[in-house]
């Protein structure tokens, strides 16, 4: 099965909004589950949670019995992400974030993390985690590079990887597994896998789209929508 067969999964019914985030941002959460629990994480640190990924990541994993130790960035997303159902949420710019996260991650046993920003923070990430932990950088936020690793954390058996959005769709493209994929995530397109679309651009209002989602990422996805 191609990914133009996995689209074609999607009913006519269905919202032109709800279609355009259908399929990446849906399959890399439900990957990430696939992925904590084969590892049998009960717990797991995940950064930038106020993005799309993040709102979903929280609801698909309280139902899979998984806590989410979500980091943001801003005070007032704290409030957003508690009522998406996120039990635990650490501003990272807040006074003690570090300790906070670090004292969260070994009382919730969290040697899972998904890291969204990367820059200075992956390496934050890494150190609060328990020996044996794993780091997987899935975003570049905060820069493109990863920065600081000191080498004693390695020392104590922890890891750092990577996990790309075209990770999981290849991964079940290889084990023939997308038409599975994809009817889940049709399914809970308007419950646990929504993307909340905040505003609708027209095709010619690229510049003006552009500008106001630099403004406004954290209130939900623009999206263009044909004349």
């Amino acid at each position: 099965m191609n990914l133009e067969e996995a689209f074609a999964i999607l009913q006519i019914d269905i919202p032109l909004e709800d279609a355009f985030a259908h399929l990446v941002n849906p399959s890399t959460a439900h990957y990430m589950g696939t992925v904590a629990e084969k590892r049998g994480n009960k717990a797991v640190i995940h950064t930038a949670a106020a993005s799309a990924v993040g709102g979903i990541l929280t609801r698909h994993f309280k139902q899979k019995g998984i806590n989410v130790n979500n980091v943001t960035r801003r005070e007032g997303q704290i409030e957003c992400l508690k009522k998406e159902g996120a039990d635990y949420v650490l501003n990272s710019q807040g006074e003690n974030s570090e300790e906070r996260l670090k004292q969260l991650a070994e009382k919730e046993n969290a040697t899972l993390a998904f890291d969204a920003v990367a820059g200075d923070l992956t390496h934050k990430k890494l150190a609060s985690q328990p020996t044996g932990s794993k780091c997987l950088a899935c975003g570049g936020f905060g820069g493109a590079n990863v920065q600081k690793i000191n080498i004693m954390e390695l020392f104590k058996s922890k890891a750092l990887g990577g996990l790309y959005v075209t990770n999981p769709v290849e991964e079940y493209a290889q084990k023939s597994q997308l038409t599975k994929l994809a009817t889940e995530l049709y399914e809970l397109l308007p419950t646990t896998f929504r993307t909340h679309i905040h505003k609708v651009f027209k095709l010619g209002e690229s510049k003006e789209a552009v500008t106001y989602y630099a403004a406004n990422s954290s209130k939900g996805k623009v999206v263009f929508k044909p004349n």
